[in-house]
């Protein structure tokens, strides 16, 4: 079945039958240099608002990229960067946004991300809402640790503009 996907050049890990159990435990946020997945995954799912069945599949991407959207079911294909500017709207789910492109209930997967210590990830999408999985972030945390976290070669910005959130 054809969801409007585009070839990718990054591996995909299989993740139908992960039966070891896995270290979930977050990458050590303590290195100071940026990180990315060691290998890319896929991930199916309806999502909660809209009911449709999406693929969303999560890339390894260059240092300094950070973590971005891709509505690979555009004919544009528009990126997304995932950054508090790009919040259109917050009613029952966050949802993301450049021009007319959207993405929705993006939560569980980048808190997975952040989690995990994943800095720059290319995150494809056949449509405009981040499949619910099991309800938690546990489907994504489990897929990060099981195609692993890579190092980079570049130093983590450690910064915190308590403006941005505190209006100070």
């Amino acid at each position: 079945m054809n969801l409007g996907m585009t070839p990718s050049t990054h591996p995909i890990a299989t993740l139908e039958a992960i039966d070891q159990p896995i270290d979930a435990s977050p990458s050590p946020l303590v290195t100071g240099v940026e990180q990315t997945l060691a290998c890319g995954f896929e991930r199916s799912g309806i999502g909660l608002h809209s009911g449709i069945p999406v693929t969303v599949r999560v890339l390894p991407e260059q240092a300094g990229r950070g973590r971005y959207f891709v509505r690979v079911d555009q004919p544009d294909q528009p990126e997304i960067p995932a950054q508090i500017a790009q919040v259109s709207q917050t009613l029952l789910s966050t949802e993301l946004a450049v021009g007319d492109a959207t993405v929705r209930t993006v939560e569980h997967l980048l808190a997975a991300l952040v989690g995990m210590g994943i800095d720059n990830a290319r995150i494809e999408l056949d449509g405009a809402e981040v499949p619910l999985l099991d309800g938690s972030a546990w489907g994504w945390v489990e897929a990060i640790a099981h195609v692993g976290v890579q190092p980079q070669a570049v130093d983590r910005p450690l910064k915190l503009d308590l403006s941005t959130h505190l209006g100070v």
